[in-house]
């Protein structure tokens, strides 16, 4: 979730000032004064789905460069939803698939992996997916032998987690975009922007 309003949050975006450039431009195209519209104008809602677009650009981004191809499902999932306005300012929601968490920090022991992107994960990680067609039964596919080693990883994730049992400590491909000194400038840009003394702050939310 990312938020605009009077509440700090630790948080938000590694954004180039290129990128920032273009919110600089959205004042004059658009032409609305915030501070007279009640926060409802459409100045800082337009900045928001810009600010959302970039977020999920360095996610996307992040997570490729972390070689989470396994996980396309996860990447392309990322998406946001319309500005939203609060008592406490003017709020964006970016989802992406609910196992986003152990992707990001590494599993417990205790859970069960996402069976199709763990089957996806044996099929892409070359160095995996050699030991699964090793295994492989004289009369299995190679679908079937990839997806009954995911069966085993799975196994032994909820038995370890990924961390004791592989060294998985997650990718990181979310704290790789998040930074304090990025909020700050946003929010610095968005008050340019609008006119307006604005603090934006980023929080996060599991759902099931």
């Amino acid at each position: 979730m990312v938020a605009v309003g009077s509440t700090p949050t630790p948080g938000t975006m590694n954004i180039s000032k290129a990128d920032l450039a273009k919110l600089d431009a959205l004042l004059p195209k658009i032409g609305i004064d915030e501070a007279t519209a009640n926060m409802g104008g459409t100045v800082l809602g337009d900045a928001m789905v810009f600010v959302a677009q970039v977020i999920i650009d360095k996610l996307k981004e992040s997570a490729r460069k972390k070689d989470l191809k396994a996980t396309n499902n996860l990447i392309q999932s990322i998406s946001a939803d319309y500005p939203s306005i609060t008592p406490q300012g003017i709020e964006i929601e970016i989802s992406m698939a609910d196992y986003w968490e152990r992707v990001e920090d590494g599993q417990k022991p205790g859970t069960w992996p996402h069976m199709p992107s763990l089957i996806q994960w044996v099929g892409a990680k070359a160095s995996v997916k050699r030991i699964a067609l090793e295994r492989k039964g004289k009369n299995q596919t190679v679908q079937k032998a990839i997806e009954s080693f995911a069966s085993v990883v799975a196994k032994k994730i909820h038995s370890k987690g990924t961390i004791k049992r592989f060294g998985y400590k997650g990718s990181g491909f979310i704290a790789a975009v998040l930074t304090q000194q990025n909020v700050d400038t946003i929010a610095q840009k968005l008050s340019d922007l609008t006119g307006l003394r604005l603090t934006a702050y980023v929080t996060t939310e599991v759902t099931q």
